[in-house]
């Protein structure tokens, strides 16, 4: 066994020491469930509270009565790999963990008969350049995270679990170490029914976990307004493949190429939260290209179209040839939150070059949204001494979903990102200059509103210099 932990935090309102899913003992408020099972795919749900082993929840807000929880998804796929999206509810100090490879052990497993000392850790760089790591001696000093995209921890196994994600930084789990292992070893899962958060391993004689490092990762997403949240990803997985066979896995995600020349369909957009290509029907078939490359290759994809319009199978093409249904073309239907059909295509394919490929049988029924006409909640302002705007549209109820994209226009115009913000804020104008923001909505099914457009805005002349 093996995890790449959970979110963690500690000593917030009142709490004592670590709070984190592993805290509740009794199993109150850790929630898995199954979201689709298909051939094609798993994806399962994992919500949990960050408490203590007294129940004391982190941050927790008395107005609201909601403290930090956290919504994990997690994409498995045919080929083993699974994409994780980690999403935290918090309005507090954003200090908390994401990551901490971690090796699982059962009664009668010592560290070292599970965990090779040398090497125990491989880091990789996207060309599959890799750096190995020795315990035999305790945790290494001097571990160098610069340009690595790919974690593995080195089992006495066939498989070892690997760790891919755009990591910014890292360390080695240095302290805590006994005479039990090279490796620190701790004992207080539920399972043990221990009211404790730090329980040392003296021997093997139930479930323990022994830790290795910690990464850093940047933001997917994140939102400070009235539903404060941040989301990180991870790919994850176990396999026998070397670091350069990881690192063609790790650019397909990372620099997933781009979907191009979309007909009889809108969107195609990549996901890497679920590592899939996203489109919706509008006709019967979809033809598009994959551009890919050495640099962004196809390995495995995933693709899912929304609004199919029924539980039957596709007809698939690559390269205009149809794909046979087996091990390594796997499909399935699930309904989706709108209550609508949606396609979900698995294949077993790996190429460094332009791919086409044509997906046939959609009988779509969405004739337009649900989206109604936007509305500005605050118009933009200036705020900072005029450097910076800020805004608010309304948000629109749609059973369909609703994201929002707030874009400059005129001069040095830049594109925006769809998201669920409903909030905006644009800084670094410069002085004396004209500005104009325009706002507009989309469904997850890619359907759009038009732009709703603001009065221009003009900033004042910069402020004269300190003497």
């Amino acid at each position: 066994w093996y995890s790449n932990e959970f979110n963690e935090t500690w000593g917030r309102t009142g709490g004592q020491g670590c709070q984190e899913p592993m805290s509740d003992k009794e199993a109150y408020t850790n929630h898995v469930r199954i979201l689709e099972s298909t051939d094609a795919r798993v994806v399962v749900h994992w919500r949990y509270p960050l408490k203590d082993v007294l129940h004391v929840y982190a941050n927790w807000n008395e107005e609201s009565g909601w403290a930090d929880w956290s919504d994990w998804t997690f994409t498995i796929y045919p080929d083993g790999v699974a994409a994780k999206r980690m999403r935290l509810w918090t309005d507090g100090p954003r200090n908390h963990e994401w990551h901490e490879a971690m090796a699982i052990l059962g009664p009668n497993q010592h560290p070292e008969t599970v965990i090779e000392t040398e090497p125990a850790l491989i880091l990789a760089d996207l060309e599959g350049n890799a750096d190995t790591y020795s315990w035999k001696d305790g945790p290494p000093q001097g571990v160098d995270y610069r340009d690595k995209k790919i974690h593995v921890v080195n089992y006495r196994s066939s498989l070892d679990p690997f760790t891919i994600g755009d990591f910014t930084g890292g360390d080695v789990y240095g302290g805590e170490v006994t005479d039990y292992a090279v490796f620190p070893s701790w004992n207080h899962w539920p399972v043990a029914q221990v009211p404790s958060d730090g329980r040392y391993s003296r021997f093997p004689d139930r479930t323990a976990h022994s830790s290795l490092t910690h990464v850093s990762l940047p933001d997917h997403a994140a939102s400070l307004g009235e539903r404060p949240y941040q989301e990180k990803l991870l790919l994850e997985g176990l396999s026998d493949a070397t670091p350069a066979e990881l690192a063609v896995l790790a650019r397909s995600w990372l620099r997933a190429p781009e979907l191009t020349g979309l007909a009889g369909g809108r969107g195609g957009h990549y996901q890497p939260a679920e590592r899939a290509y996203v489109l919706a029907a509008g006709s019967a078939q979809l033809t598009f290209r994959i551009e890919a490359s050495r640099a962004r290759p196809i390995l495995n994809p995933c693709f899912v179209v929304l609004d199919w319009g029924g539980d039957h199978p596709a007809t698939v093409e690559v390269d205009g040839e149809e794909r046979e249904a087996g091990p390594d073309l796997r499909q399935g239907v699930v309904r989706d939150p709108a209550g609508l059909h949606k396609l979900v295509v698995w294949m077993r394919l790996e190429a460094s070059e332009t791919t086409e490929l044509r997906i046939v049988g959609a009988r779509p029924t969405l004739a337009g949204g649900d989206l109604g006409p936007l509305q500005w909640e605050r118009l933009p302002a200036l705020v900072e001494s005029g450097s910076t705007a800020a805004m608010a549209v309304r948000a629109l109820p749609s059973r369909l979903g609703a994201t929002y994209r707030f874009e400059r226009v005129g001069s040095g115009a830049g594109g925006g990102t769809w998201s669920e913000a409903t909030e905006h804020v644009e800084v670094g104008l410069a002085p004396e200059t004209t500005y104009q923001f325009r706002v507009q909505a989309r469904d997850r099914y890619f359907l759009e509103t038009e732009w709703l457009e603001a009065p221009p805005l003009r900033t004042p002349a910069a402020p004269p210099p300190l003497v």
